[in-house]
């Protein structure tokens, strides 16, 4: 198999059925950490295989894999493609309500965006992680 990047996703925790380090310890040299943010916690990166191809390894909840692609993967692989790093617009807002949020943990909250007379704001979700993930729409098929 040829590849310039491997992306996994899910059994990197440590539960008992988080298989993902010892299968890729036998593959090459992968290392795993828990980052401070959140969602997104464990990480793991590395290189794999005889071709010493990089990979890098989300959580498998699906929130913290779409964050974590976000923060780590989608500039890993401009990079390697020679681009420059995607700035996502930015737009002032003001917050609906007070956060709280731990000291040295960059923490990713979902929110509702909208224009109001008054300029624009954002309302933080109460909705916990899973229930978001559970309630967000899916393409038909």
């Amino acid at each position: 198999m040829r590849a310039d990047l491997v992306v996994t996703s899910g059994g990197i925790s440590k539960g008992d059925h988080d298989v993902v380090k010892e299968t890729l310890s036998a593959l090459g040299t992968v290392e795993f950490h828990e980052v401070a943010m959140q969602p997104g916690k464990p990480q793991g990166f590395g290189r794999v295989f005889d071709e010493q191809t990089p990979i890098i390894t989300l959580p498998g909840n699906g929130v913290s894999a779409y964050v974590s692609f976000e923060v780590f993967v989608l500039p890993a692989i401009r990079r390697m493609m020679g681009r420059t790093p995607y700035r996502r617009p930015m737009v002032h807002a003001v917050l609906a309500s007070d956060l709280q949020s731990r000291p040295g943990v960059r923490q990713y909250v979902r929110g509702v965006f909208e224009v109001t007379h008054r300029g624009a704001k954002v309302t933080p979700s109460s909705v916990p992680v899973r229930t978001w993930w559970a309630r967000w729409p899916r393409p038909m098929r």
